[in-house]
């Protein structure tokens, strides 16, 4: 069958109802405006749609873009031999380009052609509306359930976009595939304390790719020393603000810098004194089951990065929550009815026209069978208001606005009132809400079920019931309730 629709700049919204399957489409006329004709809006829909071998052919109508009757006459004149059922579909355009198909609907129907007329909702229902006139020349309605296959490379695709290099997927509905895993330590509470102390340790400079320790600043330093002061010294006292966690550790760094780069030799060979001095790392006494689980002799885990790496192949926190985040939405997806078919981690998309450069990266993105994205941020420290809109931004002219991006927080209900925690995490989570975005969190205490939050002055006050009066507390929801 025939569709016919109006090039826009959610093609989206035309191609879910031409691949359908149980509309049948076996070619696609596309309206084009003038804009739409300079944007190139359907390249990458045609593209898509030849490729599941649908035949697309255009209509341009850009010298009479607004002009209803002459829209019209090129739609009848194309038609003119065309006696066939035609699906109108009118997801796209304005009102100057849906009312000649909606006229030249209804005319042919009354010469006993059954054309039919669709739009793809998404926004509610998740449905196509479909119209037509029944026997006795009446107007009807049907909704069919949105249910597509379209992969994340074709709705990219349809937008201008393509994914970079080979992204790992973790999940496609009804398909083995093969998935690396690393232990899953977070539900051990103690183990989510020696994470949350390693993250604020000195030796994680937070903007690094990887971790340095003191020895590799000394080192570095008597190496590089007329390097490291021309660069440093015009930045310090703005830049090293970034660079470390703790405001403590920022201002003791940023003091003996100074004292360093515009100081005599003796505070220079003090501070090296300082930097070579060995620290004693702390230790965090742990349960037996952990022990026993890690393989260790002692009750007790020294915190520094060794270990970390040791017991997870990870360098840094950040790193091995994406990875849980990832392990856990991909047991879940395969343990239970979904609407997924298929999912990614770690997915980086660039425009067509740029070669390998990078827009956007994903943590874990799932396309829905209803053709639509869904992204998860796995967050542990920060996420500030600029990159959130950003993320966002970038998402929606990949992938249109029919999708949903969450942030997922490392916030167990059973660790909230330890001390350990640290503050700007909470912190995040009331923010988000504050912002109206949606995020999730990895709470194995509660896994089944949400919990509240609400600060006060002694702190923050938890509940696992929902409170009556809602006024200032917060819904932290479980991971699984992303699907």
């Amino acid at each position: 069958m025939r569709m016919i629709g109006v090039s826009t700049g959610q093609n989206i919204t035309n191609v879910i109802p031409a691949v359908q399957k149980e509309l049948a489409i076996t070619d696609f006329l596309v309206i084009e405006t003038s804009k739409a004709k300079t944007q190139n809006w359907f390249k990458g829909s045609e593209e898509v749609l030849n490729a599941r071998k649908i035949e697309v052919t255009n209509l341009d109508i850009s010298s009479n873009d607004s002009h209803i009757v002459e829209i019209k006459n090129q739609l009848k004149t194309e038609l003119k031999t065309y006696n066939s059922p035609i699906i109108w579909n009118l997801g796209g355009g304005q009102k100057p380009q849906q009312i000649p198909a909606w006229e030249l609907f209804y005319e042919r129907n009354k010469r006993g052609i059954k054309d039919q007329v669709c739009y793809t909702n998404q926004v509610n229902a998740s449905l196509i509306e479909v119209w037509y006139f029944n026997e006795n020349a009446q107007l009807e309605s049907k909704f069919l359930n949105i249910e597509v296959d379209l992969s994340a490379t074709e709705i990219f695709q349809i937008f201008g976009y393509r994914i970079l290099e080979n992204p790992a997927l973790i999940y496609s509905k009804g398909k083995q595939v093969s998935f690396t895993r690393t232990k899953d330590l977070f539900n051990f509470q103690d183990f989510r304390h020696f994470l949350f102390e390693l993250s604020n340790n000195f030796e994680y400079l937070k903007n690094s790719q990887d971790p340095f320790s003191l020895e590799d600043i000394s080192n570095t330093m008597k190496v590089k020393m007329n390097e490291i002061e021309n660069s440093i010294a015009s930045r310090l006292a703005k830049e090293s603000v970034k660079y470390f966690n703790e405001p403590n550790q920022r201002n003791l760094l940023a003091t003996a810098l100074r004292g360093f780069l515009f100081g005599n030799k003796n505070k220079r060979g003090k501070l090296l004194e300082w930097l070579e001095t060995p620290v004693e790392p702390k230790k965090l006494d742990i349960s037996e089951n952990l022990r026993v689980e890690l393989g260790l002799n002692s009750n007790q885990i020294e915190v520094i990065a060794n270990n970390l790496n040791k017991f997870t192949n990870y360098s840094k926190l950040s790193y091995y929550f994406e990875q849980i985040v990832s392990q856990r939405v991909r047991d879940f997806l395969q343990n239970n009815a979904n609407s997924i078919i298929e999912a990614y981690s770690n997915l980086k998309i660039a425009k067509l026209e740029n070669e390998g450069i990078s827009v956007a990266e994903y943590d874990v993105l799932c396309v829905t069978n209803k053709g639509t994205i869904i992204v998860l941020d796995a967050k542990t420290f920060e996420f500030a208001q600029k990159d959130q809109d950003a993320r966002l931004y970038n998402l929606q002219e990949a992938s249109g606005i029919f999708m949903n991006f969450s942030v997922v927080l490392p916030l167990d209900y059973e660790d909230i009132d330890t001390g350990f925690v640290p503050p700007k995490l909470i912190d995040l989570a009331f923010n988000l809400k504050k912002r109206r975005a949606g995020f999730f969190v990895v709470s194995d205490s509660t896994p089944n079920s949400s919990y509240w939050l609400k600060k006060n002055a002694n702190g923050v006050e938890k509940s696992k019931s929902k409170p009556i009066d809602l006024e200032n507390w917060i819904e932290l929801r479980p991971l699984q309730n992303v699907f």
